[in-house]
């Protein structure tokens, strides 16, 4: 048995990344004013606002905040009362579960 040495593994120490607890900050701070503008009844205001930006403009937020802009369309739309609400929903608790920061494993 020549040449078959065992090395010891590296050490691997689980950590949060702080561009993932900002990320999750950002999206639960974002799903909680989207929230707060639809009880104060002001999601139509938010649309037309960003209807009336220059194109590139309303390109740049719909890169910026699509999952919260697709719920202003959505609950802006003309579907029944239910479907938007479950739509919207949706869209809150599967962005949210997917920020959910995860430990990463890092070299020590």
């Amino acid at each position: 048995m020549t040449g078959l040495v065992s090395r010891p593994q590296p050490i691997r120490a689980p950590r949060l990344t702080a561009g993932s607890l900002l990320w999750f900050g950002w999206m639960e701070a974002m799903w909680g004013a989207f929230f707060a503008l639809l009880v104060i009844d002001e999601l139509d205001r938010v649309w037309t606002w960003l209807r009336d930006l220059p194109i590139l403009g309303e390109v740049g937020a719909w890169v910026v905040a699509f999952p919260w802009l697709l719920g202003t369309a959505v609950w802006g739309s003309t579907w029944p009362g239910w479907l938007r609400l479950l739509l919207v929903l949706g869209f809150a608790i599967g962005w949210t579960l997917g920020s959910i920061p995860r430990l990463k494993h890092v070299l020590k």
